[in-house]
């Protein structure tokens, strides 16, 4: 019971610090569900929370432009998340994409891409990881550069050994524009 309560007072805590902060690092401790309590892993996110109607990030400046939207899968592969872009006053961006997926098979591994709808050659944004070792599966995005004109996401599947070119399309994600 005292580790239901002890769970019950840290996401209350968490999702208060969240409402209230700026952006920084929250972290979170994932808690076995067994009688032992033991911690199987650290997962650390950062998280961009406006103050009020705007966003400032001390590092990049006020938020122009949010885009965000939903992960679906394709291919018949089963997925589904979320993905939001930050585009900063000083031309950066920032994105961070949490996906539900199955792991991926041995000798494979998932990355994500930017896609324009001008063509342009796509962005590798890196390769997903599973910090608690199941579904959940996220990556984290920074760019000196505004990539307001890449507004699709695509999840792939790559073989090992690394590719300059998008594996096949297991998931994707379009990116809706809108300011605060």
């Amino acid at each position: 019971m005292k580790s239901h309560q002890s769970l019950f007072v840290s996401l209350a805590a968490f999702i208060l610090l969240s409402a209230c902060s700026t952006g920084g690092t929250v972290s979170i401790n994932n808690q076995s569900s067994s009688d032992s309590g033991g911690v199987i892993g650290v997962q650390k996110l950062n998280v961009l929370m406006p103050a009020g109607k705007e966003l400032v990030d001390p590092q990049h400046g006020k938020e122009m432009e949010l885009a965000y939207g939903a992960v679906t899968g394709e291919n018949g592969t089963l997925a589904n998340g979320v993905a939001t872009a930050h585009y900063f006053q000083d031309g950066s961006t920032n994105i961070g994409l949490q996906v539900n997926i199955a792991d991926a098979k041995e000798g494979t591994y998932y990355d994500a891409w930017l896609e324009s709808a001008d063509g342009s050659q796509p962005i590798n944004m890196g390769q997903l990881t599973a910090a608690a070792g199941d579904v959940r599966h996220s990556l984290t995005f920074d760019s000196k550069d505004n990539l307001s004109k890449y507004a699709k996401i695509i999840i792939t599947l790559q073989q090992n050994g690394g590719s300059q070119t998008p594996g096949q399309t297991v998931a994707s994600v379009t990116l809706q524009a809108t300011s605060r």
